[in-house]
């Protein structure tokens, strides 16, 4: 997705502390189930410098924590300049979540029996 194709819209018009009056979000769903909000306001992480603030959930609105590099456990990444917001969705457009009931990461231990000699 380009940077230009994200639907932002006023964040925070009349809603919410003074701090938050300004500034613009947009939401973003994927196929794959995971959601992402982008924001840029005075209390985002970045938001005063022109930066943006993102956070990854799944459809129940659970932070995606430790997906990609740089996420933070609750699912937030902030600080990012256009071109790694872009970057960052196009990462998680194609994400595909481990759903095997094995665990890929586990390795067997081999363990060597016993010599009864």
């Amino acid at each position: 997705m380009k940077f230009t194709d994200i639907p932002f819209k006023p964040a925070f018009g009349h809603e919410g502390p003074p701090f938050y009056s300004s500034g613009i979000q947009a939401v973003v769903n994927f196929k794959n189930g995971i959601e992402v909000s982008i924001v840029m306001h005075t209390g985002s992480y970045g938001g005063p410098k022109g930066l943006y603030e993102m956070l990854i959930s799944d459809k129940n609105g659970k932070g995606l924590g430790g997906i990609l590099p740089g996420v933070q456990e609750d699912g937030v990444i902030g600080y990012l300049d256009p071109e790694k917001v872009e970057e960052l969705l196009t990462a998680l457009k194609y994400y595909q979540f481990n759903t095997s009931k094995e665990d890929t990461n586990v390795v067997p231990i081999k363990r060597k029996e016993p010599d009864h000699a």
